[in-house]
């Protein structure tokens, strides 16, 4: 006559394989999406970046219906974008920027502005690959009209 196990020796065996296999599976489940948010993260802290001065007269200038400034990237990421708000004496406006500029270059930013009086203040950020860096925004003030 063949002996088994007992049904509650059974039950108390599978139990103890589910939640071993339960523990395992988040613990390999929490390291992974943990690297997966850190790579999705972005890197702010390498940015470093400011307004090219020339003379020692900013290069940040306005027009009617533009913003125009030359900035210097001194940070060890290149970024892929900006995003400005702009503050008028009668409106703000924010813009967008798809202009790219690689770690240790420069390069000219445009930003189509609408009527919104006397530019007064440009709020810079810094956008990688991930995403936008406002703790790296630079904020601008006062702007001189485009000679």
């Amino acid at each position: 006559m063949a002996r088994g196990l007992s049904p509650l020796t059974t039950t108390g065996l599978l139990l103890f394989i589910s939640i071993l296999l339960g523990a395992t599976v988040m613990t390999f489940g929490e390291e992974f999406i943990e690297e997966r948010n850190t790579l999705a993260t972005p890197r702010c802290d390498t940015i470093s970046m400011h307004v090219i001065d020339v003379g020692g007269n900013s290069t940040l200038c306005y027009t009617t219906n533009e913003v125009r400034l030359f900035i210097e990237n001194t940070g060890a990421a290149s970024l892929t974008g900006f995003r400005a708000q702009i503050v008028g004496t009668e409106n703000v406006h924010d813009a967008m920027s798809d202009t790219s500029i690689e770690a240790g270059t420069s390069g000219l930013l445009v930003f189509t502005i609408p009527p919104l009086g006397i530019p007064q203040q440009i709020r810079l950020t810094p956008e990688l690959d991930a995403g936008l860096c406002p703790q790296e925004s630079l904020t601008i003030t006062p702007l001189h009209p485009c000679s």
